[in-house]
């Protein structure tokens, strides 16, 4: 797949902090040891637990400073008094593509000359990304990019909005306060970072192509391409999360528009969510928005290998092909079901985020959505449309002229936009959606606070059974639904 290098910053590590001068203030306060640090080589023999063998988990830290408003600072400076400056990286001044770049140059130099120590240390290098799932995505795909080898395997800190990457590996839906508050609380989240497994995450690659010049403003997800062999304007990209298309997207745009032009009011993941739920009224959920099938036609190659066209219907006012089974916080779209229908395009597989398969799911009214994103107490969930080895959206606008342009807003792990369609019935954008090999991330399988007890349950199954045992896991997790 012709996939850009793009080591542009997301939307959520562009936008400015809370207060500027909480935030210079906090980044003079560097890593107190350091000035005062004795080598442990020098010091062998004075305590019987200082020696200079390895590092048990060797970490590097890159975090987002500006997510989860205050609390991004306060954890920038507790984290370089922890574990020490040289290994956090703030993502507002160092980007990871060059650091990471560099210190396997160093690595590789190191290993060359015969050093044990630095084989060791990159064979088992692990890396923490603190902030939301658009930070968590940039790690991944500098890491993809860079080929690094072996492959470092990456925990997460929540600091955004959704965290749904967090979630679904384990780690929490949202900032502890325990991490500044208390040196404890940070240890025992180092110490679950050193002790947690890593588990694959399926990666999948978009390809969005166009007869007409519609490309404008991207998320940093995407990145323009080579032109095909028929001159077509291209962009590309990877996916860990969900790429959507219709009103959830347009509310989430709504949300990011604001965020970026008046961060003062979105000083809270609470906030934050607050703020979604006011967009999500305000876009057309309640008042007879035009069905997503105006704009969109689906084709998806199942598990089978045999490729099919989808009917959306008429009420279908979003479409969400989701990797993770994780949305906007910890709602569950797709949801479990115990029915074992005849029709074998309708036998749902419990979905697993290594499965090889992304989840197609249909929004429908507002009523719906709200009662998915109250939590799924009375097991609501989307319209499930189907399960797919690879997908293909066409989109068009029929009805655009020059003086109304037609257009259809998207969204990739939570990074929206506001996408130009080519206009009248001869020409469309085509999406395609196909798997891209798997990334590596860390598995935290202690129990944490702020997950729903669904989830948790589910991610136990998944990482005990595990999908090599697919009957055994299919029982298990019907169980809970």
């Amino acid at each position: 797949m012709d996939i850009p290098s793009n080591d542009k910053r997301p939307a959520e590590v562009e936008a400015p902090p809370a207060s500027k001068q909480e935030y210079r203030t906090l980044r003079r306060i560097n890593d107190l040891r350091q000035p005062y640090r004795i080598p442990a080589a020098y010091l062998q023999g004075t305590k019987p637990f200082i020696h200079s063998d390895q590092p048990e988990a060797p970490l590097i830290v890159f975090i987002n400073s500006r997510s989860g408003g205050r609390a991004g600072a306060s954890l920038t400076e507790t984290l370089y008094q922890t574990l020490g400056h040289s290994q956090v990286f703030d993502l507002a001044e160092h980007r990871p593509g060059p650091v990471l770049e560099k210190v396997w140059q160093n690595l590789q130099h190191q290993i060359a000359k015969g050093d044990a120590a630095a084989e060791y240390m990159q064979r088992n290098l692990k890396i923490l990304a603190a902030g939301g799932d658009g930070t968590v995505a940039w790690v991944l795909q500098t890491i993809h990019a860079l080929d690094l080898q072996p492959h470092p395997a990456v925990a997460v800190m929540p600091l955004g909005t959704g965290n749904d990457l967090a979630l679904s590996f384990g780690w929490g839906n949202a900032f502890q306060q325990s991490w500044t508050a208390e040196r404890t609380g940070l240890y025992e989240t180092l110490e679950r970072v050193a002790k947690a497994q890593p588990r694959h995450l399926d990666r999948w690659a978009i390809n969005i192509s166009c007869g007409e010049p519609v490309f404008g403003e991207l998320p940093h997800s995407l990145g323009k391409t080579s032109p095909d062999t028929s001159g077509h304007a291209k962009v590309g990209g990877l996916l860990w999360n969900y790429l959507s298309i219709g009103l959830d997207a347009q509310s989430a745009y709504g949300f990011h528009s604001m965020r970026e032009t008046k961060p003062w009011l979105t000083p809270s993941r609470l906030a934050n969510q607050a703020w979604y739920s006011y967009f999500s009224c305000a876009t057309g959920w309640f008042c007879g928005a035009p069905p997503i099938a105006t704009k969109a036609s689906l084709k998806v190659r199942g598990a089978d290998g045999a490729w099919r066209d989808i009917q959306l219907t008429r009420n279908v006012k979003a479409l969400v092909l989701l990797n993770l089974q994780s949305y906007g916080g910890g709602r569950d779209l797709w949801g479990v079901t115990k029915s074992r229908t005849k029709n074998p395009q309708r036998r749902w597989q419990p979905p697993i985020f290594d499965d090889g398969l992304i989840e197609v799911v249909g929004l429908r009214s507002g009523w719906q959505m709200a009662l998915v994103m109250g939590g799924n107490l009375l097991g609501n969930h989307g319209r499930r449309l189907a399960q797919a080895r690879e997908v293909i959206l066409d989109l068009h606008a029929p009805d655009a002229t020059a003086s109304n342009e037609g257009v259809a807003f998207m969204q990739i792990d939570g990074e929206p936009w506001k996408q130009r369609l080519p206009a009248g019935s001869k020409s469309s954008m085509k999406v395609h959606i196909q798997p891209q090999g798997q990334s590596l991330m860390l598995f935290n399988d202690t129990r944490l606070s702020g997950i729903s007890t669904k989830i948790q349950q589910r991610d136990k199954i998944t990482w005990e059974i595990g999908p090599s045992t697919r009957p055994e896991y299919n029982e298990a997790v019907r169980a809970i639904a």
